[in-house]
């Protein structure tokens, strides 16, 4: 016979809890089920408790009689439905009064087994169906959580998150981004991240439970919470920050909350997502504002860059997007001489008309079509340069803008080489501007990629320089050969004798390095002064002219050299 002290010998098998005060009936159970499942006993719900709480992670079922002593059946199921670790343990009741069947479902018992046991087969077969539903409900509970939150996956979400939103009731769809991500990972390490990413996804479950709310994992640095709508998340948005300050250096960690108000299910789950993390860009930027609320005016917004997105391959196919060519100028000789132009793209939409860089090149950069429009860009630059050389006989280069997303590409390299090739130009005409904050991100992989640039002959600047956060070790190891003064700079210029200095202290450093220096947004003659004499070998800004359409930069360049 078997007894309370029985440990299963056999770990690969499913573990049965039997709970019965008389010894008799758990032996009974016991010879009937101990050839296919390890077995725990117990002879009342205290007892059980114990049991659970050394062996609940392998417990599969447990077979619970109702009246013992010290703690009956009803009470265990009423005690272990408030223990979120016990809760899904499926319970099948051994009894033999068939008045307390439907009190025993209310209190969360799957199935009975009748006393006096019938038969074994169907004993087993009863046991069988339950731990088969309870491992493949556990299988789907298991794979629909993301392990570093506890939250459901995105897919999960997607496929739940409709059932809440056609509810009776209005929900609200609600984004979370840790707006400062990656930061939070080089700067305070990957431990200190893991427990943000717990702790918040710990934040969201109490506010499912509250809320009657289902919440994910949206990616790495956005969750998603939809639940019974609220007039104000301002004690939301509370409640987050101070959970989070608990933590080491917590402080540091900032988060924005965009709230889609009122989601009732008439337009897809991913509309509402996608409205909710689009009510976070207004204020992403805005160090005091946490928090906003997707209204009209963003509905609005996001329709018009939907239809530049559905427009946009038809836009490239009907020459739409132009390259203008803003000249540089050399002012290190006796007079400014025209020394190359930098290609900018424009938008001569049909509709809209002249749109500006700053509204479409942000949202193709989020979406991957820059890749398209650069490829474009780059096209209509190489052939200018080849009409350069055929019409003034003349080369001199053209600089493009080369995305974040363009540097990493792994054709980029033999585009821009064909499209070389094929105009019979010089690759050293060819510049390619690279933002220095892109220089902060895969330095080793982008130092390789633009070192092979180099080698087949192609100029580098880097461009913004000051608005990164780079070392002057770092620039010290970096390839390039030119260096673009961010534009603020220029721009703030004359405000201070300090921004003077600052201006100067740049050039300074490209000099030390041995690196030529532009400066664009020049305006003004006084800068122009004080950049000349600083010793800039290069300016670009209105002072000598604006962006210009492709045939009139060739009609400046033949009146510069008629000159």
């Amino acid at each position: 016979m078997m007894n309370k002290d029985f440990k299963s010998a056999f770990t690969e098998r499913r573990t049965i809890l039997i709970v019965d005060d008389e010894e008799i009936n758990r032996d009974i159970l016991a010879a009937i089920l101990e050839d296919e499942y390890a077995l725990l006993l117990a002879s009342n719900g205290k007892e059980a408790f114990e049991q659970l709480n050394s062996h609940g992670d392998s417990v599969t079922l447990v077979l619970l009689d109702l009246n013992m002593p010290v703690m009956d059946g009803l009470t265990f199921l009423s005690a272990k439905k408030a223990i979120p670790s016990l809760r899904n343990i499926p319970v099948i009741v051994l009894t033999s009064e068939s008045k307390m069947e439907v009190e025993c479902l209310h209190a969360g018992a799957l199935d009975f087994i009748k006393k006096p046991y019938e038969s074994p087969e169907i004993v087993r077969a009863r046991v069988g169906r339950i731990v088969d539903l309870f491992e493949s409900s556990e299988t789907i509970r298991m794979t629909s959580r993301d392990a570093k939150t506890g939250l459901f996956t995105k897919e999960y979400f997607e496929f739940y998150a409709p059932s809440h939103c056609a509810a009776n009731e209005p929900h609200d769809m609600v984004a979370v981004q840790l707006s400062n991500y990656a930061l939070v990972e080089e700067m305070l390490g990957r431990e200190l991240l893991e427990k943000t990413l717990l702790s918040v996804g710990s934040f969201l479950l109490e506010e499912c439970e509250k809320y009657n709310g289902i919440s994910t994992s949206y990616n790495n640095d956005i969750f998603l919470f939809c639940g019974k709508h609220r007039d104000n998340y301002e004690e939301f948005v509370a409640k987050l920050r101070a959970l989070l300050d608990e933590l080491p250096h917590g402080q540091n960690i900032r988060f924005k909350v965009g709230v889609y108000a009122n989601a009732d299910g008439s337009l897809p789950v991913s509309v509402y997502a996608n409205r909710a993390i689009d009510s976070i860009a207004p204020i992403l930027n805005n160090h005091n504002a946490m928090l906003n609320y997707y209204d009209e005016t963003l509905h609005e917004n996001s329709m018009f860059q939907e239809k530049l997105v559905q427009g946009f391959r038809d836009s490239v196919n009907n020459g739409e997007f132009v390259a203008f060519f803003q000249p540089k100028y050399g002012i290190l000789g006796s007079r400014p001489v025209l020394a190359g132009a930098e290609a900018l793209v424009r938008w001569k939409h049909p509709e809209y008309g002249m749109i500006s860089p700053g509204v479409f090149i942000p949202l193709f950069e989020k979406n991957g079509l820059i890749r398209r429009l650069d490829r474009e860009i780059y096209r209509q630059a190489v052939d200018r340069l080849k009409r350069l050389k055929k019409e003034c006989g003349v080369e001199i280069p053209i600089s493009v803008n080369v995305s974040r997303v363009d540097i990493f590409d792994p054709e980029l390299t033999g585009y821009i080489r064909q499209l070389v090739k094929e105009a019979d130009v010089n690759p050293s005409l060819l510049h390619l501007e690279i933002t220095e904050s892109a220089y902060t991100e895969n330095t080793a992989d982008l130092i390789s990629i633009v070192e092979g640039f180099r080698n087949e002959g192609y100029q580098i600047e880097m461009d913004d320089f000051g608005s990164g956060y780079s070392s002057l070790n770092m620039l010290t190891n970096l390839p390039f050969d030119y260096l673009k003064v961010d534009i603020g700079f220029i721009k703030n210029m004359l405000k201070s004798e300090k921004n003077i200095l600052l201006v100067k202290s740049i050039v300074d450093i490209a000099k030390m390095m041995q690196t030529k220096v532009v400066a664009e947004g020049v305006e003004y003659q006084e800068q122009y002064e004080y950049l000349k004499s600083f010793g800039c070998d290069y300016i670009q800004g209105y002072y000598f002219s604006k962006p210009l359409p492709a045939d009139d930069f060739v009609e400046r360049v033949k009146k510069e050299l008629a000159a």
